[in-house]
């Protein structure tokens, strides 16, 4: 080269050989690789390997000088001026399952658990001595007071002269933000030495960190919160990813579209895109759309798999199976409409039509009338459920099925309906005088916008909506969270809002979920319901146990003495899978009884203590038909449609539904005092129209005590006979969250841009 360009001025080589450089000073030294003249006749393949070269030379840098001023152009993912660099951008470093493109602050979960002080200090009224610090509530007893942290409060009112005895709420805001956040010094000790204070929150979240207990880890969450990310701001991936952006949106913002949304992103992007990517971009839109026919519009790609329904899982992953185009194979659904709107079923059942006219064979375990009647078979069991069961009753078509004389026939051909006993109830306004009203004012959690939700007193009422509306997170998440807070102290922090007014008219709120009544073989709707107290107790009572000295323990499968040691009473042995669920086996010892021979050998009326948990509830009523304690508990069953299920069947294999049942058998069998708030979330699933005229007749009983029942629903028998209805949306989504409609059955028939209200009006009509 014939030219360097030394501490910015350009020379010759040989004018640089006399210039003797200072070791001591950093000097810069530049290949000058070529000069060329910018015009039309300009030689480009000259241009293209300067370039080439002088990549080569500065090893992914070159400087282009245009007289003027100094251009770097670097093939490095980094900034020279800055020293920012990026990975090599690559499909993973769009994955927030992976290390190399997870936020690392909190691993690619975009969430992390914090100490919450509204937690810590729940009531302000109360003094330091009353126990304001929920977490040190038992260091300010008398039996407390030589605790450490009894010792640490000590020192720190003396050192900053406030009373212990006095409210928090009077005293100054650095005293309380020095309780709660400490003051940055050493701890004190408690032989005397003052020191420092480490502040509430700091000390839990320092022993959450280093504890090796699960147990303390437990209790100390009770005062933690999910928070977003503050690096990531719950994102999930690393700054640098998200700095990457096509048509000016990163991966995270197109991922927290909507999937309608996200769908006309790319439909649009698709017209201006780069030729090399149109492939890609047409499979995006292929599976997008394969996620709308399924009625999933409503949902964001990000959304965690956990927040997703039953319904919504089966239907993400049966447009996954749409879009495999296999033919040939037997498609086994489980009440796929679980969930979903009448007005979504149409497009669910498209789908399956879909899966169908590829050459498949979908088998579809279902209530809803609208898919029965496009059904090209229907196989109905019966006669009735448990041991009444069992039994294919009818086999045709849907035309034939109308005429046939089983209990879904009647109900499909109307002879028979489902109704309430007070239907004239339904006609009735509520009061609109104060006290008979419950007003949530102000919720905007998810997508509410600015909600006021007006709950008439003493009725039964529906909330209704499309998919995706905002019924849970009104109803579940803001206003049964702050109910829970209010009568129990539950630490669950309700959805944002802004105020709730005539919480003084209820004694008490019951929150009926799905959630599981157990989470081993353990727990059972005997233990459950509390009416295996009363069993085991009938045994202990008997000739040969009082003989053989054998106490109420012996009949529990819980503690040692009457149980098989083999399974600890479970009747079934757990066996760890790797990457599978666990699984249970039949116990080889007991071949799951649960109990050893000798509590096995005691009998009350012929039945030992298996015998009993094998019976069903109907079974079990006739049984115990002259012990009180034990009858009302097992009619509460039955009420419910449950006379079919064993009394010991292990809590691990009811459905979601049926676990929510009994749970509302349990809270029926308790005195009800009138002024109780029962919440229920879509009770009806799995049931079928016989089962949910037994569910309307136990909730009416409810409403007739002066009760309140509240339920989140889509079926129509139950919205029918409803005695007052707040519908939320228009649509799903950021296309929902407001109220449309609130009032009778027959006031939201009439409102023409409630979709609940077009359902209701064509049922109503008949």
């Amino acid at each position: 080269f014939l030219r360097i360009r030394l501490d910015g001025e350009v020379m010759r080589i040989e004018e640089g050989r006399d210039i003797n450089l200072d070791p001591k000073k950093k000097h810069t030294v530049e290949v000058v690789i070529d000069r060329l003249v910018i015009d039309k006749d300009l030689d480009k393949s000259r241009l293209r390997d300067s370039l080439e070269t002088a990549i080569k030379i500065g090893k992914g840098f070159i400087v282009v000088n245009n007289t003027l001023e100094d251009i770097l152009f670097s093939e490095h993912l980094a900034c020279a001026s800055c020293g920012i660099s990026l990975y090599d951008l690559e499909p993973r470093a769009f994955s927030f399952n992976s290390p190399y493109g997870a936020c690392p602050a909190c691993t690619g979960l975009g969430s992390t658990q914090e100490v919450d002080a509204r937690l810590v200090v729940p009531n302000m009224n109360l003094s330091l001595l009353e126990g304001a610090l929920q977490p040190w509530a038992r260091a300010s007893h008398k039996v407390g007071r030589q605790s450490w942290y009894w010792w640490m409060l000590e020192d720190l009112a003396s050192r900053h002269n406030f009373a212990l005895d006095k409210p928090l709420k009077e005293l100054p805001k650095k005293i309380i933000e020095i309780l709660l956040n400490g003051d940055g010094e050493k701890p004190a000790r408690p032989d005397g030495q003052s020191g420092g204070f480490e502040g509430v929150v700091p000390n839990l979240k320092r022993r959450w960190k280093e504890t090796d207990s699960e147990w303390t880890r437990g209790e100390i969450e009770k005062y933690m919160v999910v928070r977003s990310c503050d690096v990531c701001g719950g994102r999930r991936l690393k700054l640098e990813a998200l700095a990457v952006t096509i048509d000016g949106r990163s991966i995270a913002d197109i991922s927290g579209l909507s999937i309608a949304d996200s769908l006309a992103f790319f439909r649009a992007y698709l017209k201006k895109g780069p030729s090399e990517i149109q492939l890609v971009l047409k499979e995006i839109i292929r599976r997008l759309d394969f996620l709308m026919n399924v009625g999933l519009e409503y949902m964001t790609l990000s959304r965690s798999s956990t927040t997703l329904a039953g319904g919504e899982a089966q239907r993400v992953r049966l447009a996954t199976q749409i879009g495999s185009h296999l033919t040939g194979v037997i498609y086994v659904l489980d009440e796929p409409s679980i969930g979903l709107h009448p007005r979504d079923h149409s497009m669910l059942i498209e789908t399956i039509k879909h899966l169908r006219d590829l050459g498949n064979t979908v088998l579809v375990v279902e209530h809803d009338r609208e898919t029965m009647s496009e059904a090209d078979w229907i196989i109905d069991m019966g006669v009735g459920a448990g041991k009444h069961g069992g039994e294919v009753v009818f086999e045709g078509s849907y035309k034939k099925v109308l005429t046939a004389k089983t209990l879904t026939g009647e109900y499909l051909s109307g002879k028979k309906n489902v109704e309430i006993p007070h239907p004239e109830r339904r006609k009735e306004k509520p009061s609109l005088s104060v006290g008979v009203w419950i007003t949530l004012e102000g919720a905007s959690e998810n997508n509410l916008k600015n909600v006021t939700l007006r709950l008439p007193l003493g009725k039964f009422v529906c909330v209704s909506g499309v998919s995706g509306s905002g019924k849970s997170t009104l109803i579940n998440d803001t206003l049964a969270a702050a109910l829970l807070g209010h009568f129990y102290g539950a630490r669950a922090l309700p959805g944002a809002h802004k105020n709730i007014k005539g919480l003084e008219q209820l004694d008490k709120v019951v929150v009926v979920d799905q959630s599981p009544i157990g989470r081993t073989p353990r727990s059972n709707p005997a233990t459950y319901t509390g009416t295996f107290g009363p069993i085991r107790e009938l045994f202990s009572k008997t000739r040969e146990a009082r003989a053989r000295g054998y106490s109420l323990g012996r009949f529990s499968f819980n503690v040692k003495g009457g149980r098989c040691e083999e399974c600890e009473g479970q009747g079934v042995k757990k066996i760890e899978m790797y990457f599978l669920p666990d699984l249970y086996q039949e116990c080889e010892e007991c071949h799951g009884k649960r109990y050893n021979k000798e509590a096995l050998e005691i009998e009350y009326q012929g039945k030992n203590i298996a015998d009993v948990l094998d019976m069903s509830t109907e079974e079990a009523l006739v049984f115990f038909r002259d012990i009180p304690q034990v009858q009302e508990k097992l009619e509460t069953l039955v009420k419910v449609g449950l006379g079919y299920m064993k009394i010991g069947q292990p809590a691990t294999t009811l459905s979601g539904g049926e676990a929510q049942r009994v749970k509302l058998a349990t809270e029926l069998a308790r005195r009800a005092t009138g002024k109780t708030l029962y919440i229920l979330d879509e009770p009806t699933t799995g049931l079928h129209f016989d089962d949910i005229q037994k569910l309307l007749i136990v909730l009416d009983a409810l409403v007739e005590r002066g009760n309140t029942v509240l339920v989140i629903e889509h079926n129509i028998d139950i919205l029918k006979n409803a005695d007052w209805i707040i519908d939320l949306g228009p649509e799903g989504g950021a296309g929902g969250g407001e109220i449309i409609a609130e009032g009778t059955p027959a006031d939201i028939a009439k409102e023409k841009k409630s979709y609940t209200g077009q359902y209701l009006a064509t049922e109503l009509k008949k």
